[in-house]
């Protein structure tokens, strides 16, 4: 889990950032963002009808959680969306998008947020593989605590691939 609140500058607009937070749980991770202005919808969710059984915490906030190594489920009170991410080659990766919502939910608009969402992360994966490419670029020391996350899942891939 490493969440780079700039990335989604436009996406994550209406969320507290400053109050985001995440957990490990084994290998996988949970996260939750409460949104800056409760029971208002954001660009995400705005105009689909609200999952009724949650609590307000989950009403009025956004969840990100992964599970190792591949799937990362979005979270709001107006749906859910998986993200699977599918290695094709070493430098690519295919992302399958799929959202769930409640029945009259704007299913071509969540689509549109979704993919928003995920946009902004491509562009900048697409930045790091180009940096990887360069022949200037050598693995240096991953900072101790901000990229803890990022030792952990490489430890996780690490102890998958040893495992017999």
């Amino acid at each position: 889990m490493y969440p780079l609140w700039y990335l989604h500058a436009l996406s994550l607009a209406d969320f507290e950032h400053r109050l985001f937070e995440h957990r490990a749980v084994g290998p996988h991770w949970v996260s939750y963002e409460p949104r800056r202005a409760p029971d208002r919808p954001t660009g995400l969710d705005a105009g689909n009808p609200p999952i009724t059984h949650l609590d307000d915490r989950d009403r009025n906030g956004l969840g990100a959680h992964l599970l190792f190594p591949n799937i990362t489920f979005a979270v709001s009170a107006e749906f859910v969306i998986t993200y699977a991410a599918v290695p094709v080659a070493p430098d690519r990766t295919r992302i399958e998008l799929r959202a769930r919502a409640e029945p009259g939910a704007d299913a071509d608009g969540l689509l549109a947020a979704a993919r928003s969402f995920i946009d902004e992360d491509i562009s900048a994966c697409e930045r790091i593989q180009a940096a990887l490419a360069s022949p200037w670029f050598a693995v240096g020391p991953l900072a101790r605590d901000h990229e803890a996350p990022i030792t952990a899942f490489q430890r996780h891939v690490l102890a998958v691939l040893e495992s017999p």
